[in-house]
């Protein structure tokens, strides 16, 4: 990862507020375990970074890619 930016779910909050999409996920009551929830999130997030208007169907395509 030499040169590359690496942020974790810890990293999306700012000035103690969390991320739009952690925020979200807490508002919806989406938990789950340690494991999953992060990964989740960060899914979100990148899926939104690169489209922030997706369709239902881009939404499961992406997240339901091997390549998570």
């Amino acid at each position: 990862m030499a040169g590359k930016q690496v942020t974790t779910v810890e990293g999306l909050a700012k000035d103690g507020k969390l991320h739009v999409v952690q925020q979200a996920f807490v508002d919806e009551g989406a938990y789950q375990c340690g494991y999953c929830i992060p990964g989740m999130i960060m899914a979100s997030v990148a899926l939104l970074e690169e489209n922030p208007r997706p369709t239902d169907a881009q939404i499961l395509s992406k997240l339901n890619s091997p390549s998570l």
